[in-house]
């Protein structure tokens, strides 16, 4: 008996030091026993180690962690599943981004045309493609436009922080649910991280999640230690790819990855090599770049290279703005919605990540440079293609704070169970299964009131201007909170019948159930780019010249009243002379022309002051009381930018911005700026009340010092000649609405 006894010891002491074997059954039955159940601590101790590390805890207690994380898990996301559905069961997205827009390139490359080739496309050619499979297999109708836009994000989204998890320390099981935990904790918790992690109406989510995507996957490739010219293609092909998929989100990539690169590697580092290696990433980066934009033209680079690299930088600073506002002054920078929230929430996740990771002593041990490479990706990003400043680029800057946390969640982990009773750290997802079962009764509450009531929660009235329908808007939508979009394209659709000749300055699923489909390369206005790309869309719309004419209603995302001004000589001559507006739904804005050939407008010159007080140019005249009806007026003037103070910086960086003393909402016009001192033609509509007094100010803005601004030959003229209704629909739907309801009264 001591004999095997001491046989039992030594063998257990050889199986507890890491034995892979199976106890032997050649022992008594009590000892066989005895050591199996051994070797099943062993084994599953050692499962725990390779996926969490370092972690000293009894297998029972790590097994009930697991169970509790699982479970936490699975209500959360039951809970982003109900945010995620309230979005696609409401059936409202703005319709000149997001979903719509994708689903036309996709309609496109389905029906066998080639992106970049055949069609000009503004995020990225790598986009489009990736979201195609989504499209082509729930692309039926609206509805399902949006589930397949929203589904391709939820499945790349996680991944990247499922990567950066791994690299943290932990194995793939336990990287899993910390990547899926924190993206529908996010999802769930309201405020600006929602941004971050949902495609949304402009697709943040999933073009940040498809950059960083090859990044991660490279500092994997790279946790072991690999030949200096292995780490150069693997960092430069990534960055390559990422450019191709998303331009913007690359290009923040390519500046934070050198700007990472110089300040923590190549300072410290000998200098031939870090400029060698840092030479041959930015050309194995163009390399594959211009191969996969190559492959995915189809062989037809050139006119997406140019759009790309050319006209998107050249226009979009004073054209694009930041969603259709403008950030003219830094103290924009302090809008709280969208910056300050989501900076501060961004700071935190910064400050606790580099905290825990103090804690968990894993500082000196990364050598991976994501530390400093997202947080510098985050900074480039603020600032796309050097176009604008905009307040909700903070979300590619949050992802990067988030994407650090999950990184440092393993460093977490092993500091907790190093200092926590296993009881106490057992609180920690025992608290997340409270929190995530409360989240989906929200959730669940908020998305069955949605469902009872069947409306989108829109605070806008459906305003009907033809008498024919406005029964049938009013049967549809009783309570005035906004047709769905499936069925305001069915009230379009009956309006405008099955045989009319209809042009949209959008595109996208909601146009194609009308059979509207756009004749030309470009599918919106906004996009359209560059002089003969306008000329081409100009040409396009006097071919076809249609008896409708769709436009966006200016609440869905107030775009409509900025374009208006940016492309004023368009709606001045075509659309506010020869068409009148006959209806207005919480998305649509509808136009039907105007019988006869023979309109043409009559002007009258209103006298105007030009004063300047420093660098700010007022302009200010009155509208005369002869009608009730909203005047529009047109005002012209010729400007300059002379005496740079940084020559070329502060130029490309400066706007000329006009604005507006009034209590209606009027979105700013930015005008065009120029290299040298060359005069350049200004012409504004300007929409006015009875007798109102109107005050309009242009001032050069520029973060580098703005060149000095000149201004000449400023003339108002008042224009007459267009339906009564077109001046209130151009300037705000308030003004359309309250016309329409004092010419309800008089009548």
């Amino acid at each position: 008996m001591g004999r095997s006894n001491l046989g039992f010891r030594i063998q257990l002491k050889g199986w507890m030091a890491g034995s892979e074997k199976p106890p032997p059954k050649n022992l008594d039955n009590a000892a066989y026993r005895a050591t199996l159940s051994a070797y099943g601590f062993v084994r599953q101790n050692q499962k725990w180690r390779s996926s969490f590390g370092n972690v000293q805890a009894p297998v029972m207690k790590q097994n009930r962690l697991t169970q509790i994380a699982w479970l936490t898990l699975i209500f959360l996301m039951v809970a982003s599943s109900l945010s995620v559905w309230s979005e696609v069961v409401r059936d409202w997205l703005p319709p000149v981004d997001g979903p719509y827009q994708t689903a036309n390139a996709c309609r496109r490359i389905l029906a066998g045309q080639i992106p970049g080739r055949d069609f000009v496309v503004f995020h990225g050619l790598g986009l489009n493609w990736y979201h195609v499979p989504f499209y082509a297999l729930l692309g039926g109708n609206i509805q399902d436009t949006v589930a397949a836009y929203f589904i391709a994000g939820a499945l790349v989204i996680p991944i990247t922080l499922i990567f950066a998890a791994r690299l943290g320390g932990f194995g793939w099981r336990a990287s899993t649910i910390v990547g899926l935990l924190i993206i529908n904790v996010m999802l769930v918790v309201p405020g600006p991280s929602y941004n971050a992690v949902m495609p949304g109406g402009n697709m943040l989510g999933t073009r940040i999640a498809l950059s960083l995507l090859p990044v991660m996957a490279a500092l994997l490739f790279m946790r072991a230690k690999r030949p200096i010219w292995q780490v150069t293609v693997a960092v430069g092909s990534a960055i390559g790819l990422a450019m191709s998929v998303s331009q913007d989100q690359g290009i923040s990539l390519l500046a934070g990855s050198v700007m990472a690169f110089f300040f923590s590697k190549a300072i410290r580092s000998n200098w031939k090599i870090s400029l060698a290696a840092g030479v041959g990433a930015l050309l194995t980066c163009a390399s594959v770049y211009l191969l996969l934009v190559t492959l995915m033209s189809a062989g037809a680079p050139q006119e997406y290279l140019e759009f790309a690299w050319k006209r998107i930088p050249e226009n979009q600073f004073w054209l694009f703005g930041a969603s259709s506002d403008f950030f003219g002054t830094w103290k924009d920078l302090l809008n709280k919605k969208y910056v300050i929230v989501p900076g501060a929430v961004t700071v935190m996740m910064w400050l606790g990540a580099l905290i825990v990771r103090r804690m968990g002593r894993a500082d000196s041990a990364d050598r991976s440079m994501i530390l400093p490479w997202m947080a510098w990706y985050a900074v480039a990003s603020l600032h796309p293609l050097l176009g604008y400043l905009s307040g909700h680029y903070f979300a590619s800057a949050m992802y990067a704070a988030l994407v650090i946390v999950a990184f440092s969640v393993p460093s977490f982990w092993n500091a907790m169970h190093g200092r926590l009773p296993i009881r106490l750290t057992a609180l920690i997802p025992a608290a997340g299964i409270a929190m995530a079962i409360m989240l989906c009764g929200l959730e669940y509450s908020k998305n069955s009131l949605r469902k009872v009531l069947g409306k989108s929660y829109l605070p806008i009235s459906a305003v009907a201007y033809v008498d024919e329908f406005e029964f049938l808007v009013a049967q549809e939508d009783p309570d005035g909170r906004g047709l769905t979009a499936s069925r305001q394209a069915e009230v379009v659709k009956n309006l405008i019948g099955p045989e009319a000749k209809v042009w949209s300055i959008f595109s996208g699923q909601e146009r194609e159930s009308l059979g509207i489909l756009p004749p030309g390369r470009h599918d919106y206005i906004v996009y359209v780019l560059g002089d003969k790309a306008r000329e081409q869309w100009l040409a396009d719309f006097a071919q076809a010249d249609p008896d409708w004419i769709l436009t966006t209603r200016q609440s869905s995302g107030g775009l409509e009243q900025w374009m208006n001004k940016i492309y004023w000589k368009w709606y001045k001559e075509e659309v506010a002379l020869r068409y009148e507006p006959v209806m207005a739904l919480n998305q649509e804005l509808i136009w039907r022309k105007r019988p006869g050939n023979n309109h043409a407008w009559q002007s009258k010159e209103v006298v105007s002051q030009l004063a300047m007080q420093g660098d700010l140019h007022s302009i200010t005249f009155q509208a005369d009381a002869e009608s009730e009806l909203p005047q529009l007026h047109e005002v012209s003037f010729r400007y300059r930018l002379t005496g740079d103070s940084l020559p070329v910086v502060s130029r490309r960086l400066c706007r000329v911005m006009v604005g507006r003393d009034t209590a209606h909402e009027w979105k700013r016009q930015s005008l065009e700026v120029k290299p040298g001192d060359e005069w350049l033609e200004a012409i504004v509509p300007v929409i006015t009340r009875a007798g109102e007094n109107v005050a309009l100010t242009v001032h050069s803005i520029s973060p580098a010092g703005a060149p000095r601004l000149e201004i000449e030959g400023v003339k108002v003229i008042k224009l007459t000649g267009c339906s009564a209704l077109t001046p209130a629909v151009l300037e705000s739907d308030a003004t359309a609405a309250e016309l329409y309801r004092n010419q309800k009264n008089r009548n």
